[in-house]
């Protein structure tokens, strides 16, 4: 670990500061080298970068987000001096991986299009200026902003675009129901509760008795309004433990939610979309109710809902 490191207790687990929720590492003595064997950023070749500093790094789970490059005021007067600021950076950038240049003498400030080299602009076409200062609170929401809308081609901040996952869902529906076989409501449930994680890697069994367990401690059950997020019976079994025999099928599902890409910005429809969807076949509008709001026992038999 680097003396730098070492130094200011600085770790994975123990970043400079938090921006909004990722990690704000201030480390202008150390090199990529060393933040690869402490684990902060992704452990993989840096090639002829490997042994640069960079000044400050905005890292999500040793993914990183943005390359901050520091500047003396008269380091930074003139457009050349810019410019120089930005070349230094966008090299290292590229290979970390990250979008988002910041060059700043903490006066000014350049937020620049690592993918393209550019100036990156405001919804007015206007070039972004907002101060770098990791304790504005301004800062989280441009910089998620500016990771939604900025690519290869594109260096202009955009509205976000609505997503409705009903088709995703409805795919989902069909792979639960059909293996499993269970009633309408576990299946439902079942579906709810993979909203709650898109990673494919997450085999079935690390995800019972890890990620769901997580899960319920962050939401638990609510018995004032007797709801969760955590209902579904379909990938476990009665005492809990992974259902091997579906395991398959699991990842069958995650693969799927990898496969349509992030989950933001969703619908507000969707939810009464997602429910005409799952339950527009059945027999009346009653027993669509029954899907939600009684026991098992009321609810109607498995080839109902076969189509």
């Amino acid at each position: 670990m680097s003396e730098e490191l070492l130094q200011r207790g600085l770790n994975k687990s123990n970043p400079t500061s938090k921006i909004g929720k990722w990690d704000y590492y201030n480390i202008g003595s150390t090199t990529l080298k060393a933040l690869k064997n402490a684990g902060i950023i992704r452990n993989v070749n840096y090639g002829e970068v490997e042994n640069k500093k960079v000044d400050a790094l905005i890292v999500s789970k040793q993914n990183v987000i943005a390359v901050i490059e520091f500047k003396q005021p008269k380091e930074f007067k003139t457009n050349s001096q810019q410019q120089k600021a930005i070349d230094q950076a966008i090299n290292v950038a590229k290979i970390l991986g990250a979008k988002i240049i910041i060059a700043t003498d903490t006066v000014d400030t350049l937020w620049i299009n690592a993918l393209t080299g550019e100036k990156i602009l405001d919804e007015e076409g206007k070039n972004i200026s907002l101060l770098f200062d990791p304790s504005n609170e301004q800062l989280p929401a441009l910089i998620e902003k500016i990771s939604y809308s900025i690519n290869e081609t594109n260096n202009q901040l955009l509205s976000p675009k609505l997503v409705n996952p009903t088709c995703l869902a409805s795919s989902i529906w069909q792979d639960v129901w059909s293996v499993s076989g269970a009633k309408s409501r576990n299946s439902f449930y079942s579906l709810i509760e993979m909203y709650a994680t898109d990673t494919p890697n997450e085999v079935l069994t690390y995800y019972v008795d890890n990620i769901r367990k997580k899960i319920k401690e962050l939401f638990p059950y609510n018995p004032l309004d007797n709801t969760t997020i955590i209902n579904g019976s379909v990938f476990v079994s009665n005492d809990q433990k992974a259902a091997d025999s579906y395991s398959t099928v699991f990842f069958k599902v995650l693969d799927k939610f990898n496969k349509y890409g992030r989950l933001e910005h969703i619908d507000y429809d969707f939810k009464s979309k997602l429910f005409e969807s799952f339950l527009k076949e059945s027999i009346s509008k009653k027993k669509l109710g029954t899907i939600f709001y009684t026991d098992e026992s009321s609810s109607s038999n498995r080839n109902d809902y076969s189509r």
